[in-house]
């Protein structure tokens, strides 16, 4: 896990085989880019270690009070599907 990838505008939150990738920008194009280059990098070091991810598992959530333009995120050249609402460890 020490050579895990991290960037410095977006939060990686990792617990057992859970993970979250949080961005805070003021714009949606800044969100999706810090969100996607960071997936890419997950996703060799996914490879490396061979951790398998589940794609179809996978959510993109969104939190804004003033912006209702969702950034395009890819993962494994899939784009997940929006959620209104997630659970995360129970919580939703």
């Amino acid at each position: 896990m020490n050579n895990i990838s991290v960037h410095h505008n977006t939060i990686l939150c990792m617990y057992t085989d859970d993970t979250a990738i949080l961005s805070r920008n003021n714009s949606p194009k800044g969100r999706g880019r810090s969100l996607n280059r960071h997936l890419l990098e997950l996703e060799d070091w996914y490879s490396t270690w061979k951790i398998a991810q589940n794609v179809s598992k996978t959510e993109d959530f969104f939190f804004s009070r003033n912006n209702k333009i969702e950034p395009d995120i890819y993962l494994a050249n899939n784009k997940p599907s929006w959620s209104w609402s997630t659970k995360y460890f129970g919580v939703t």
